[in-house]
């Protein structure tokens, strides 16, 4: 199996496995970096087919099939791309929506290249995550980083019905979402709560939705 390394480009989402059909077909990951998750689910034999599009590297995974380096706020050049190569059974959109001016039309133009009964699965970042809003409450600020929930160049911020609004926003139809809860404290704090305190010490949802048959 394909193992996932620290560099963030490099990194394979094991944890979206779950969501991901077993039979993933055709799949396009969208800002995958240089495709290292699609890679390895073609290596685990769960997708036939791997398409990456990303704007930072050409320097792609083994396993993937194609690869495109594209501004994705570019829609012509998207579509372009999106029309040589659909239909898609699979289409991973994992840490990428929150840096895009319109998200929203994202979704809309890889809508179009899903197959009918197909899916999608999108990891977001969590606005509510303790990160940000115990500093909001405490000092009344909160400092961006370089990577993570607080990372200097996301452009779009969504709580947990955000994501979900965002996913469905061009007519997919929601399925199963995950929570992504990073370090073992907040598991425990999340497990004696209840659950009242997920909101606070998810890192990150992650949502299938599917494209209506």
């Amino acid at each position: 199996m394909v193992e996932a390394v620290s560099n963030y480009h490099d990194l394979v989402r094991s944890d979206v496995f779950a969501l991901v059909p077993q039979n993933a077909g055709r799949l396009l990951d969208l800002g995958g970096g240089i495709g290292a998750t699609g890679a390895a689910l073609k290596e685990l034999g769960r997708a036939s087919e791997v398409i990456v599009i990303d704007h930072v590297t050409s320097a792609w995974a083994k396993g993937v099939d194609k690869g495109y380096v594209a501004d994705l706020e570019d829609t012509d050049f998207l579509d372009d791309v999106l029309a040589e190569n659909a239909p898609f059974d699979t289409i991973l959109c994992l840490d990428v929506l929150e840096h895009l001016r319109d998200p929203w039309g994202a979704i809309k133009h890889v809508h179009k290249s899903l197959r009918p009964g197909g899916v999608m699965v999108i990891s977001l970042p969590n606005v509510n995550h303790w990160s940000l809003v115990g500093p909001l409450l405490l000092q009344g600020r909160f400092n961006l980083v370089e990577s993570g929930v607080m990372d200097r160049t996301h452009i779009r911020w969504f709580a947990r019905h955000g994501v979900i609004e965002l996913a469905t926003s061009s007519g997919l139809v929601c399925e199963e979402i995950q929570t992504n809860i990073g370090r073992r404290l907040h598991k425990v704090l999340d497990k004696v709560s209840f659950g009242l305190l997920r909101r606070f010490v998810a890192v990150q949802y992650v949502v299938r939705v599917r494209r209506p048959a």
